[in-house]
């Protein structure tokens, strides 16, 4: 019960925020199918997690990286939501992977980010990393199907800052304004080996294909290539208006 009101109250401030803050528009190709879904998308910023939330009107829980578990007031919050620490070192990934297909063989959505870090900075915004196989054995292993996310945002929104952690030093990165442009894609289904590695690399580059197609609609309809895309078209009223 205490889980349940503490997803709810997290969802509800994140809407919120959202809508005070952000210009947030959230984009579905089609309907979600019913019962327990794996969400994996891209993870330009440290708030991804929390976003994730509003894509559906179930709870989902989001594995998250376990340094974060160390800052005080997100602590007792992730853990009291049933969020799922992602811990480094030896046969750790195992014990993730199947605390993830309990939840969804329970039920329950689950959310991922398969790249397992920040998402690259390029000039104009950020890259994809190519998928680590956690996402695609939690595929295979659960028979759930994989929602794919594709996220992108204005940079200038972004605040930047550094935290020290057990093990390392890490820079996180919060939006804080600007447009939040998310696309959810179509379900994929697999049906394979989850000890098959073939099998499992397979998985994996679909799924990043799938989120970097995303992720590229979702830049899209930002606001500065709205406006180059809406300079080309004018280009090309000119140049036909002389018979070009």
């Amino acid at each position: 019960m205490k889980e349940e009101i503490l997803i709810k109250a997290g969802k509800f401030l994140m809407g919120t925020y959202a809508r005070s803050f952000l210009k947030m528009q959230i984009k579905k190709l089609e309907d979600l199918p019913l019962g327990a879904k794996l969400f994996a998308g891209n993870h330009p910023t440290t708030s991804d997690p929390f976003f994730l939330s509003l894509l559906t009107n179930q709870p989902v829980r989001i594995l998250v990286t376990a340094n974060v578990f160390e800052i005080p007031v997100f602590r007792e919050y992730l853990l009291g939501c049933g969020h799922i620490p992602v811990t480094r070192g030896k046969g750790k990934g195992k014990e993730v992977i199947d605390r993830a297909v309990e939840y969804l063989d329970q039920g329950k959505n689950v959310g991922i980010f398969p790249e397992g870090s920040l998402s690259p900075e390029t000039s104009h915004g950020y890259g994809v990393l190519p998928a680590r196989s956690g996402v695609a054995r939690i595929a295979l292993q659960s028979g759930k199907p994989v929602i794919p996310v594709g996220i992108a945002l204005e940079k200038h929104g972004i605040r930047s800052r550094e935290y020290q952690f057990s093990d390392r030093d890490a820079v996180s990165r919060w939006v804080t304004k600007g447009a939040y442009e998310i696309t959810v894609g179509s379900p994929i289904f697999f049906d394979g080996d989850p000890e098959s590695e073939a099998e499992v690399a397979a998985a994996a580059d679909l799924i990043t294909t799938e989120i970097r197609k995303l992720a590229s609609i979702s830049e899209s309809r930002l606001p500065q290539f709205r406006v180059k895309w809406n300079s080309m078209l004018s280009y090309r009223e000119i140049f036909s208006t002389f018979g070009g």
